[in-house]
C-alpha cells in the first residue's frame, strides 16, 4: 500500500502528539495511519464463518479440559489441581484444533 506524503505540520492536541513522532517524520498523515490500521484489522479478524466457529470450539474445549483437570487434581491438592487444569486445557486445545482443522472448511 503506497502511503501518500503530506507536508502537514506536526499537529499537537493538548500537548500530546496525535500519532507517534516517527510516523510524522516519515511523512504519514493521520488518514494514512487510520487506513493502515483498518487494513490490518480487516485482514486479520474473521468477521464470520470458520474463524469464529474455531474460536468457539477452542474456548469450549479448553474450558472442559481445564475443569476436568481441576476436578481430578483436587483429590490430591490445590497445586495438583492447578497443574492438571493447565495440562487438561492444553490437551483439550490440541485435540480441538485437530478436530476443527479436519471438519471445518
Amino acid at each position: 500500500m503506497q502511503h501518500e506524503r503530506d507536508s502537514t505540520p506536526h499537529r499537537k492536541m493538548r500537548g500530546v502528539c496525535h500519532l507517534p513522532c516517527s510516523l510524522w517524520r516519515n511523512g504519514w498523515t493521520e488518514r494514512t495511519v487510520i487506513e493502515e490500521r483498518l487494513a490490518r484489522v480487516r485482514g486479520t479478524v474473521p468477521l464470520a464463518g470458520e474463524g469464529r466457529m474455531k474460536a468457539m470450539i477452542w474456548m469450549v474445549s479448553t474450558t472442559i479440559g481445564g475443569a476436568l483437570g481441576w476436578w481430578l487434581g483436587m483429590f490430591v491438592g490445590i497445586f495438583t489441581a492447578v497443574s492438571l487444569s493447565a495440562v487438561g486445557s492444553g490437551i483439550a486445545l490440541f485435540y480441538a484444533q485437530r478436530l476443527a482443522n479436519e471438519y471445518l472448511p
